[in-house]
């Protein structure tokens, strides 16, 4: 049986952005706890935190959802 490369590329890409989005919580629990940063945080870091927020977490999880659930 073939496999469909196209599906197999979109899963490769779902996977690399869930690993984006879990980043923080590699951290251990201050990336759930504080999702802006631990105190004292630049505002480097909460801006990566906002954009990884706003253009990966929804769009990831649901790719990842759809593909593998």
């Amino acid at each position: 049986m073939d496999r469909v490369l196209s599906i197999d590329l979109i899963r490769g890409v779902a996977v690399c952005g869930i690993l984006v989005v879990n980043v923080a919580s590699f951290a251990g629990p201050v990336g759930w706890v504080y999702p802006n940063g631990p105190p004292g945080a630049g505002p480097l870091d909460q801006v990566l935190a906002h954009a990884v927020h706003i253009l990966a977490t929804g769009k990831f999880i649901t790719l990842f959802g759809m593909l593998f659930g």
